[in-house]
């Protein structure tokens, strides 16, 4: 979820389709998209792995 949210923010994106081979999988894939946006410093810090 943190990849998608993650991905979700960056400017040049407007979808992400990922792939899930359990329902379990493919809801959580959703919640990422619903669930609030990621700050400057969870940004900066993930972008310093």
């Amino acid at each position: 979820q943190l990849a998608l949210r993650y991905i979700l923010t960056h400017p040049a994106v407007s979808v992400v389709i990922p792939g899930a081979k359990t329902e379990k999988q493919a809801q959580e894939n959703a919640n990422a998209s619903v669930r609030s946006i990621l700050s400057d410093e969870e940004i900066s810090y993930i972008q310093s792995i």
